[in-house]
């Protein structure tokens, strides 16, 4: 048909025929196919049902058209994806509700300069008696609110936890934030003057306190004070205890005006014992599978290092890499907001991922890819572009943090608290104070060996970052995480220890903290952000001093001078009126 139609279009007797003609046969072929291809499929449809009724043979093939219906069809009536988006809706206004109400609190906590109570306590609570009510209601008379039984059972369900949830959405923007924002808007200079401290209390501390922690655990369960738990179990929940909550601590230090080299050394210390916790959780967690000796406890040594310096590697390579791009291109000039703020928005979550894809610790990569690019990639990029990097991750950071202390709260209720079970979660308080006693008590000698008079660390401080060990999301997703990767019959014990850890330390640690630090008169003073000491003279050990001469030499490298700085706005505002 289509050869014939060809046929005649080449002949003068079809130039002649008018143009309304053309269009009425071509009208007329197309009308006939349709007809055809719908025939075609209806016999086909009648040949189906009745091959199903009358033969076990199978079915001829499908038509092309026939097949994209058929495929669709089956599609829409077999799947329940639409019954799912449906039971899904509550659980998620529940929350969504509990955020709200979470937020709301915040604001009057901060409206009536309440701050014995902060927004993490305030989402703790709120959490706890939607928890207590889902606990304590019975089906029936949740329905006679709700109006359906099913509807309570799907929300119960619906507050079962998933690590990876966790692990891949909420925790990197809160760990990214903490070394982006916290260290370019707050702390500045004064994060990267402390940091050998902060190396010692994260990596050293953090080691001690597993060791400590993971001993009193053991021994308590030999000697009857609580459950008896192996010596896996013991360091595995020594590791996961051992990681610190940055976000609380620091919000509750800012509302009152702590002193900033205290603040930097907290902030410090916590944000990257997270990481380092994580690390150590999976090395300990290694000698599930073999037994414990010279050769693997060499072995499990070399794997954290290599995991924790390639980590490093990565999110420090990235971050100076992206520094390197906008330095040496226009993306920082006016018309390119967009496309500068997406690269400096995905630059951390590719670190993550690319560490996580290599088996390495995408929070230890996202935690120095934000450190990096607070000291090399803020200083090139544009200020709008910057705003709104900044502004997103802190609300990403404030609102994944909310969703899982309310989460933390609503899970308080759904723990086995008996009497074995709270015998262990007492010990794991005394564990954790006396672990915290110990790490702060033996690392500040080592610090102070090196740090000038005018820089010691003092006595007030000791006990100000003994009083602020705050226990907070990291703790409660490894606890999570331990249930599946331990086979002991008796892991819900680390997961009912480690949230009612978190309650204590949050209420009762994190409201006391404002008494703490004025009894400590460890309020920040104006007049010594003038006492600004050059890090060379601050570190007389030739082994730091190199490695801050090779930070300086970098910053030739990543970082703009002044001159440039100038260049790139007086550019900006010189384009700004062309542009419009």
């Amino acid at each position: 048909m289509v050869f014939h139609a060809h046929r005649h279009r080449s002949t003068p007797h079809l130039e002649d025929t008018s143009a309304n003609s053309t269009e009425a046969n071509i009208s007329d072929l197309l009308e006939n196919l349709a007809a055809q291809s719908a025939d075609e499929d209806d016999d086909f449809l009648r040949q189906l049902e009745s091959n199903a009724s009358s033969s076990s043979d199978p079915p001829p093939p499908l038509p092309p058209i026939a097949a994209l219906v058929y495929d669709v069809q089956a599609e829409v009536i077999l799947s329940d994806s639409v019954d799912k988006v449906d039971d899904s809706s509550l659980p998620v206004l529940v929350f969504l509700l509990l955020m709200c109400l979470t937020y709301f609190a915040s604001y009057l906590l901060k409206r009536f300069d309440i701050i014995v109570v902060h927004e993490t306590g305030a989402a703790l609570l709120l959490g706890c008696l939607f928890g207590a009510f889902m606990q304590y209601s019975s089906d029936r008379s949740f329905a006679a609110v709700v109006g359906d039984v099913g509807e309570f059972i799907t929300l119960k369900q619906a507050l079962v936890f998933h690590d990876n949830f966790f692990f891949l959405v909420l925790l990197p923007p809160i760990i990214f934030d903490a070394g982006f924002n916290i260290v370019a808007r707050i702390l500045k200079q004064r994060f990267f003057q402390n940091f050998g401290a902060i190396c010692v209390y994260a990596f050293l501390g953090c080691f001690i306190s597993m060791i400590t922690i993971g001993f009193i655990m053991f021994e308590s369960g030999q000697l009857g004070l609580s459950l008896e738990i192996s010596v896996l179990d013991a360091m595995c929940f020594g590791a996961l205890i051992s990681a610190t909550d940055p976000v609380t601590t620091l919000a509750i230090f800012q509302d009152v005006g702590a002193d900033l080299d205290l603040y930097s050394l907290i902030f410090g210390e916590s944000v990257m014992n997270d990481a380092i916790s994580i690390v150590l959780y999976s090395s300990v967690l290694s000698f599930k599978k073999v037994p414990f000796n010279a050769t693997n406890l060499a072995a499990a040594f070399a794997s954290f290092w290599v995991t924790l310096l390639g980590s490093v590697f990565i999110g420090v390579s990235i971050a100076l890499f992206l520094s390197f791009i906008i330095k040496h291109s226009s993306l920082n000039h006016v018309g390119y907001e967009h496309q500068e703020a997406a690269l400096v928005m995905l630059a951390p979550y590719l670190s993550y991922m690319l560490a996580t894809c290599l088996e390495l610790s995408g929070i230890v990569a996202i935690l120095f890819c934000g450190v990096a690019m607070a000291r090399y990639t803020v200083v090139n990029v544009s200020e709008s572009a910057y705003e709104l990097v900044s502004n997103f991750y802190k609300l990403s950071a404030s609102v994944c943090e909310m969703f899982i202390f309310v989460y933390m709260g609503v899970a308080a209720f759904t723990l086995d608290l008996s009497g074995k079970y709270l015998r262990f979660a007492f010990m794991s308080l005394v564990a954790c104070f006396v672990g915290r006693v110990i790490n702060v008590y033996l690392c500040t000698p080592l610090i102070n060996s090196w740090r000038s008079a005018s820089t010691q660390i003092d006595g007030r401080f000791k006990k100000a970052m003994t009083f602020s060990g705050l226990r907070g999301a990291i703790a409660f997703a490894l606890s999570l995480s331990a249930q599946s990767d331990l086979d002991s019959e008796d892991t819900k014990a680390l997961l009912t220890a480690t949230v009612l850890t978190v309650l204590f330390t949050v209420w009762v640690l994190g409201g006391s903290t404002p008494w703490m630090v004025k009894k400590l008169q460890l309020r920040h003073v104006e007049e010594a952000l003038g006492a600004e000491l050059s890090a060379s003279a601050e570190h007389p050990n030739r082994a730091i001093g190199g490695v801050i001469q090779l930070e300086r030499k970098l910053s030739s490298y990543f970082s703009p001078d002044q001159t440039n700085l100038k260049g790139i706005r007086a550019r900006a505002l010189a384009e700004e009126p062309a542009r419009e």
